[in-house]
């Protein structure tokens, strides 16, 4: 019910059996009952980013470069080369600046059947 502020200085790389963890923290007021050792439940904040995020599928792989599709008028999609960053959930960091794909459609579902496609028809 009580509520503290901490800074957390080390968090244990290994979880309990109760999906608990070792968190070592100072607190920002030392005035409070609370003694070493002594077990707590915790809402950590952590820095957040804006990013783009698209479903990890939407990320193709041709040779050693990133794309995904961009309409880019009358779903006439084309290969946008892309750098990707953290991949979690289903979800992947699109790094690249924010005004380049923001309000652009892309394909988020079987991109690489379009990329087979398309390189099928360059191959003709």
């Amino acid at each position: 019910e009580k509520v503290f502020q901490a800074e957390v200085l080390l968090v244990s790389k290994n979880l309990d059996d109760n999906r608990s963890a070792l968190v070592h923290c100072h607190f920002e007021h030392s005035e409070h009952d609370l003694l070493p050792g002594m077990f707590l439940n915790a809402e950590i904040e952590i820095n957040r980013n804006n990013a783009i995020l698209v479903p990890e599928e939407a990320v193709v792989r041709s040779g050693e470069q990133q794309y995904i599709f961009v309409n880019k008028s009358n779903y006439k999609f084309e290969l946008y080369a892309v750098t990707t960053g953290n991949t979690s959930n289903g979800k992947t960091e699109i790094i690249t600046p924010l005004n380049d794909l923001e309000g652009k459609e892309i394909i988020v579902k079987n991109a690489y059947a379009a990329l087979m496609k398309m390189q099928n028809k360059s191959e003709e």
